[in-house]
C-alpha cells in the first residue's frame, strides 16, 4: 500500500489577481475544486492507504468543509502552524512535515491541490510496483512554456538530466506535481534541507538523488494542468466542462 499526500498549504497569492479565492486548491473547475480531481482517485483507490491533506491555519476552516463534503475513512487533514503568508514554509517542507507528523513509513504518491488532470492514478501506482525507483507523471508542453516548469531529459523512461524552471528550455518534456517516491528518497529529505536545501524546490531536491535513485517516466494518457496561472486555468475549466457535455 501507498500513503498519499495532497500538498495545499500555499497562500495562492498568484491566484487571488483571476480568482478571488486565496487556495488554488479550492478554485472551481468545472462546478468542483480543483482539489477534487486527484482527491477522488485516491480515496477509491485501492493501492491507497491514507489520503493526507496539509494546508495552513488560513485555509483550516475551508478544507475541513471539503472533507466534511467528501468524507473517507482514508482521508485526514494535516494543519502546519508554521507558515505565514509572508513567510510560507515551502513544498519539501511541507511534506517533510507530512512524513514526520503523520508518522508516513510507506512510500507517498505525491500531488500539488493545484494540479488537474483526469489520467489515472491507479494505472500509474501499478506501473510504480513494476520499476526500481521513483516514478513521475511526464507531461509535453511546447519549450517556451515547459521552462516554467521542471525540465528533464529522458534516456528511454529514466530521466538523465533534471532541471528546475530552467532559462531555457532543454526538451518538451517536465515534471508534473503527481509524482511516487520511495522511502529511502523520503528519508534524505530532512537531511537535505538541514544542509540549506531549498525548502519549496522539490525539483532541486530530485536532481540532488539522480546518482543514486533512478526517476522514471510514466507517460500520461490524458490530460493534465496546472492552474497557477489564469490562462491554464481557464484551459482547465474549458476541459473539463467539455467531459461533462
Amino acid at each position: 500500500m501507498v500513503d498519499s499526500v495532497i500538498l495545499a498549504a500555499g497562500y495562492g497569492k498568484r491566484a487571488r489577481k483571476y480568482s478571488g479565492i486565496s487556495s488554488k486548491g479550492l478554485l472551481d473547475v468545472a462546478d468542483r475544486p480543483a482539489i477534487y480531481y486527484g482527491y477522488r482517485q485516491l480515496v477509491d483507490s485501492e493501492y491507497i492507504d491514507r489520503v493526507i491533506v496539509v494546508t495552513n491555519r488560513a485555509f483550516q476552516a475551508d478544507y475541513e468543509n471539503f472533507l466534511d463534503i467528501h468524507q473517507s475513512p482514508k482521508s485526514e487533514l494535516l494543519i502546519e502552524n508554521i507558515s505565514t503568508p509572508d513567510n510560507p514554509l515551502g513544498a519539501v517542507a511541507t511534506l517533510e512535515h507530512a512524513i514526520r507528523s503523520s508518522r508516513i513509513e510507506s512510500d507517498v504518491l505525491l500531488l500539488a491541490s493545484d494540479n488537474v488532470f483526469d489520467f489515472s492514478l491507479d494505472d500509474m501506482i501499478k506501473h510504480y510496483h513494476e520499476v526500481q525507483g521513483n516514478l513521475f507523471a511526464l507531461y509535453e508542453l511546447p519549450l517556451e512554456e515547459a521552462r516554467n516548469h521542471s525540465v528533464v531529459t529522458l534516456d528511454d523512461n529514466l530521466v538523465v538530466r533534471y532541471k528546475e524552471k530552467p532559462d531555457i528550455a532543454f526538451s518538451n518534456y517536465i515534471v508534473t506535481y503527481c509524482m511516487i517516491l520511495n522511502q529511502e528518497t523520503l528519508q534524505r529529505i530532512s537531511p537535505w534541507l538541514k544542509k540549506g536545501g531549498n525548502p519549496d524546490r522539490i525539483g532541486q531536491f530530485l536532481a540532488s538523488t539522480l546518482d543514486s535513485i533512478p526517476l522514471l517516466a510514466f507517460h500520461i494518457n490524458g490530460r493534465w494542468f496546472d492552474i497557477g496561472s489564469e490562462r491554464y486555468y481557464e484551459e482547465a475549466d474549458r476541459y473539463f466542462r467539455s467531459t461533462l457535455e
